[in-house]
């Protein structure tokens, strides 16, 4: 979320409040919302930690939550995507985890301010729809909701409930993040957010807390964990099949709430939002500029006729980190959406740049004779040859319209100007001989076994994990292994040698003819070395 600066107020304003209310649809007035009818609660006692007051704020950080917290006054910002209010906001220093979708944050915005665009009224309105009738575990349609930012949408949400503050009522819940692209979740997309009014009905309130949760990968990278919630791109194509994904983050992160599993703790981030206390009074914000200082920026707010270029990322093969034998031959592949309104054509092309390239070709135009209009897909392959070289390698590729601008991709919530390949190599092992069984049986019309005039068949099946050279020696002997007994009727001699070539993995034969005559003829035996190493002999039954 590059622009999380900026639209931030608006985004986080807007995360918690599609719950299943029902909210009604907005008016086109600009009536200023009102706080619900202020209840009588008890004011929850002061925690033990770091008590931080300034700008008309107080609050206590508790003890192993975080060591402090900073504040400064973000400006008002207009622009093409929008106009955005000034706000107070204070950032927590020693939380962990801190990612880089966001940080834990307090922010306080006027509500005079909020309400005067239409986001901000539709925020105020549900949000005061849920003070009123709050929701348990709301459903993920329930949270699917409008957003000044396109590539940031709340898909999973559980735990909605009404926290007890001094002068602010509202409510928390945890929820999910998802990007405008059918893909997994990880644990850095998912974070406790409180939201609600002060009694006087000044300011709008939000707090925004990372989280790490233990049944989704981490960030994205790193695999999910065994008993984790799973994401399987064919269940996905399927009719409900991301529907029944969210939904499964959702009821799991209600139960791991309740085992206390979620961290931090989702009691103690409720205990340092009850200490939240706002003096309206002491609250100062910059005067917005009037409306008219907007034309004095035209190039903020620019005339555009082209059409917009985006994509998003909905599957990669392999996924990053994979692990490759040096020198061995991969086809990556990357499977997009056209997200923009632009339709692509032949002058599209991926192009190589920076990293290892670790492909014959620096540039590919998968577009002959088609085209991609907006909504429809796109799978781009490259073969690739993993470098000598032990350890990780990452390429960088862009997809470009062809005039030299790269089109912006989305994936789990973060918009890219590049994908990337990214494996790991290992020296390639020597291929090792893994198995040799051998076998003796009588010939066919020799007559009686274990006679002078016996004759029989060796089989020596050898097999190997990979590219190999196997050289063997097999003898004919006694019982003992000291005397030899018998004759290989194609070399004329009790001990045959040779080597077989392997391309890959496999097992190769060698087939011997043996006949007599024997030393002892009721203990022949058949025992073979291969690369020096002895095998299981045979020796033949005369029973």
């Amino acid at each position: 979320m590059k622009r999380f600066q900026l639209t931030s107020l608006l985004l986080i304003a807007i995360i918690l409040l599609l719950t299943a209310c029902g909210a009604p649809a907005q008016s086109t007035q600009t009536e200023e919302p009102q706080p619900p009818a202020a209840t009588e609660t008890q004011t929850p006692a002061a925690p033990s930690g770091k008590l931080v007051s300034s700008s008309g704020m107080e609050f206590v950080i508790p003890i192993g939550l975080g060591t402090d917290a900073s504040g400064t006054i973000v400006p008002e910002v207009v622009d093409q995507v929008g106009e955005f209010p000034a706000y107070l906001e204070f950032t927590l220093q020693g939380y962990t985890p801190t990612t880089e979708y966001s940080k834990p944050q307090i922010r306080v915005i006027s509500v005079q301010e909020l309400a005067k665009n239409n986001q901000g009224q539709d925020t105020l309105l549900k949000l005061r729809a849920l003070l009123a009738n709050p929701v348990t575990n709301p459903s993920p349609d329930a949270q699917t909701m409008p957003s000044s930012d396109k590539f940031a949408n709340v898909v999973a949400a559980a735990n909605l409930m009404p926290l007890s503050l001094s002068g602010i009522s509202g409510v928390r819940m945890l929820v999910g993040f998802g990007g405008m692209a059918v893909a997994p979740m990880s644990s850095d997309m998912v974070m406790y957010q409180f939201q609600g009014l002060t009694a006087d009905g000044q300011f709008y309130v939000a707090v925004r807390m990372p989280l790490a949760v233990p049944f989704l990968s981490p960030d994205g990278k790193a695999p999910v964990p065994a008993d984790g919630v799973q994401f399987s791109a064919e269940a996905m194509s399927s009719p409900g099949g991301y529907e029944a994904y969210v939904k499964q983050i959702s009821e799991r992160l209600a139960a791991a709430e309740a085992a206390n599993t979620l961290s931090p703790s989702i009691a103690l981030m409720d205990v340092f939002v009850q200490s939240l206390k706002i003096n309206s009074a002491g609250v100062i914000l910059p005067t917005p500029q009037p409306a008219s200082a907007a034309t004095e920026l035209p190039t903020l707010i620019p005339t555009v006729t082209a059409c917009i270029d985006s994509a998003s990322l909905v599957s990669e093969d392999p996924q990053d980190g994979a692990k490759f034998k040096a020198g061995e031959v991969f086809r990556k592949t990357w499977n997009l959406v056209n997200t923009g309104t632009c339709t692509w054509d032949a002058n599209y092309q991926l192009i190589f740049v920076e990293g290892e390239q670790m492909a014959s070709a620096g540039q590919i135009k998968p577009l002959a004779a088609n085209t991609v209009a907006p909504g429809g897909p796109l799978g781009i392959w490259i073969d690739m040859v993993a470098p000598t070289v032990q350890g990780e390698h990452v390429g960088k590729w862009s997809w470009n319209d062809g005039a030299g601008k790269s089109v912006p991709i989305s994936f789990s919530g973060v918009v890219s100007s590049v994908i990337t390949v990214k494996i790991k190599t290992k020296q390639s092992e020597a291929a090792k001989i893994t198995n040799v069984v051998t076998s003796i049986v009588q010939e066919q019309g020799s007559g009686t076994i274990c006679t002078a005039k016996t004759t029989y068949f060796v089989y020596v099946n050898i097999t190997a994990d990979g590219p190999t050279t196997a050289k063997y020696r097999i003898d004919l002997t006694d019982a003992s292994g000291q005397v030899s007994n018998g004759t290989f009727d194609s070399v004329g001699s009790p001990e045959a040698k040779g080597s077989l070539v392997f391309d890959a993995a496999g097992t190769l034969p060698v087939n011997l003819r043996v006949i007599g005559p024997y030393s002892y003829a009721d203990a022949v035996t058949v025992r073979a070395y291969v690369n020096d190493q002895s095998w299981p002999a045979v020796t033949v039954s005369c029973k």
